[in-house]
C-alpha cells in the first residue's frame, strides 16, 4: 500500500480492524504460529479472511503437526506480511478445527485440489478458524531497508509507524 493510498485509507471512515482484514484480503500465504506447550512452530498458510464472520481460514490436513498444536493449545498468532509496500501485520488469536464439508467446499481452490485431492469432501481436510482478538501492525513504507533493520533492532529513531488494535 502506498503512502497516496494510504491516506486515502485513512481519510474514509475506516476502523483500524478493517484495515487489518484489508490487509490479510491482499496477502495470500501468512505465517501461522502454533504452540505445542514446548516449541513455538510456525508454517505458511494459505489463507481465507473472513471479515463477515470475524475469522481467518485455513486448509490442513486433520492429522497435522499444527491441528494437534491447536488441539494442545489454541492461542496463536497470524504473521503477515506486505515486503514491496512494508506492510506488516501481527494477529493474535485463538483457534478450532473444524469438520465442516461446507466450508471445505468454500475454502476448495484449483491449489487445494492439488496439494490434498480428494476434492472439499476428503475427510482427511480440515478447516483451521482463527478469531483474533489483537493485531498490531506496522508501516515502514517510508522507510528504507536502512530504516526497517533499525526498526528490527528496536531503534525509536526508525521511520515506521506502529499500531495496537484490538477486536
Amino acid at each position: 500500500m502506498n503512502h497516496s493510498a494510504k491516506a486515502a485509507r485513512e481519510t474514509a471512515d475506516e476502523t483500524p480492524q478493517k484495515a487489518v482484514w484489508d490487509l490479510a484480503q491482499d496477502v495470500k500465504i501468512c505465517m501461522l504460529v502454533t504452540w505445542d506447550k514446548i516449541h513455538l512452530r510456525s508454517r505458511p498458510m494459505t489463507l481465507r479472511s473472513d471479515q463477515g464472520a470475524g475469522e481467518f481460514q485455513f486448509l490442513a490436513w486433520l492429522n497435522s503437526e499444527s491441528v494437534a498444536d491447536i488441539r494442545c493449545s489454541p492461542e496463536v498468532n497470524l504473521s503477515f506480511s506486505a515486503p514491496g509496500t512494508q506492510d506488516y501485520v501481527s494477529v493474535s488469536g485463538y483457534a478450532t478445527v473444524a469438520q465442516d464439508s461446507h466450508m471445505r467446499r468454500d475454502l476448495w481452490t484449483a491449489d487445494a485440489e492439488r496439494y490434498f485431492g480428494g476434492g472439499p469432501e476428503n475427510p482427511a481436510v480440515a478447516v483451521i478458524r482463527v478469531t483474533p482478538h489483537l493485531a498490531e501492525s506496522w508501516d515502514g513504507a517510508s522507510g528504507t531497508v536502512r530504516a526497517l533493520c533499525k526498526f528490527l533492532k528496536r531503534d525509536p529513531a526508525a521511520s515506521t509507524e506502529h499500531v495496537k488494535v484490538a477486536f
